[in-house]
């Protein structure tokens, strides 16, 4: 179990996949992991570490809240899947939004929504979803022609309402960005449960998202009460924090946690042996000059 905590394991004592491999990671692997990442540490901005600072560490499915270097807070995060990688990069939390509605984007319109409709029309209203013109106007969606549609060109919109079924859940946290990445909630609570948790679309989801938005606006006069009131309307609100936090997302697959132990994490998107290769190759080319 001891074990199964130092590489980011449910730790329940059972011998699985995940813990075999991390029992049988050779050391000339552990060792190239931690060159790999110490490296990936000094892209790092020195002057995080004076900050207050929201951290995304994608290959431990964490998300912490750290001030001084204390961590505040610490939840379970779900990051990309494979094939939609959450991407590493830095920006500034400037807003969040209670009770969001959710626009489809294009990649779930022709992947999931699309596919669903066609093969069930009651699927929309199932799901409290509503098609839209681009101006805004409402559409009936019995009266569209479906199966003549696909996602490339698609005429609408398809946005979520407000409610227990919305995929964003009850709030976002808004980092604007290039990427289209954010933090959020979410109603599939059971998946906080796995190991890997590389479920979503690119953004990252949060297991405790309301305390997040307790310790962000606290000193902006909003109580857990009018919070919580927040997260069940069924309109959309912006609240602008006062300050901007600086949000960074990182892909750090061993380190040392404060007692000193090293932590190792699965490579989920085997980009470790890229960055090793460009290590050494750096390295030859100095020794050969």
């Amino acid at each position: 179990m001891r074990l199964q905590q130092r590489l980011g394991l449910n730790q329940d004592g059972v011998i699985g996949n995940g813990t075999l491999a991390g029992l049988n990671e050779p050391p000339a692997q552990q060792m190239q992991k931690l060159a790999v990442n110490m490296e990936r540490l000094r892209w790092l901005p020195d002057t995080l570490k004076e900050e207050t600072v929201i951290v995304v560490n994608i290959a431990n499915f964490r998300m912490d809240l750290i001030q001084n270097r204390d961590t505040l807070f610490s939840t379970e995060a779900i990051v990309g899947k494979n094939y939609r990688k959450t991407p590493v990069f830095n920006a500034e939390m400037s807003y969040l939004v209670f009770s969001p509605t959710w626009t489809v984007p294009p990649t779930i319109l022709a992947n999931d929504v699309l596919p669903a409709v066609k093969k069930d029309m009651n699927y929309l209203k199932s799901k409290q979803m509503r098609v839209l013109t681009f101006d805004g106007k409402e559409v009936d969606p019995t009266k569209i022609n479906w199966q003549s549609l696909s996602a490339r060109g698609f005429p609408y919109m398809i946005r979520q309402d407000p409610g227990p079924q919305n995929s964003l859940g009850a709030v976002k946290f808004m980092f604007p960005n290039r990427y289209n990445v954010y933090i959020h909630d979410t109603p599939s609570r059971e998946q906080f449960g796995r190991d890997n948790r590389a479920l979503s679309s690119g953004c990252i989801r949060i297991r405790e998202p309301e305390r997040l938005a307790v310790l962000l606006l606290e000193d902006q006069g909003w109580t857990p009460e009018r919070i919580a009131a927040a997260m069940k309307r069924k309109t959309e609100e912006n609240v602008r924090l006062k300050r901007p936090i600086p949000v960074v997302l990182l892909y750090l697959t061993a380190w040392t946690d404060e007692g000193g132990r090293l932590q190792w994490r699965e490579d989920i998107y085997t980009r470790d042996a890229e960055l090793a290769a460009a290590l050494r190759s750096k390295r030859s080319s100095s020794t050969a000059s």
